[in-house]
């Protein structure tokens, strides 16, 4: 699978996810994924109004990198946000 890359500043992150399991879910083997850009896993983010969100855990890992992709246009370096 090719990861997309955010075209949002220079530092080119892509859009990835990582693994992670739910000790609190029924099927604590089944795996769930949370939305990363680059290396950096978002746990939570604030968006332009300032309200901080906590990044809910995903069933599949194109559901976190489409998520990434949508927490992407928060980051303070993306072009549409900085000043």
């Amino acid at each position: 699978m090719t990861l997309e890359i955010c075209t949002g500043c220079k530092r080119r992150c892509t859009f990835n996810s990582a693994p992670i399991t739910n000790e609190y879910s029924i099927d604590i083997e089944q795996p769930y994924y949370i939305p990363a850009l680059g290396n950096t896993i978002i746990a939570a983010y604030y968006d332009n109004n300032g309200k901080k969100h906590t990044t809910p855990l995903c069933k599949t890992a194109q559901e976190a990198q489409e998520l990434a992709k949508h927490i992407s246009t928060f980051c303070c370096n993306h072009s549409q946000n900085a000043k």
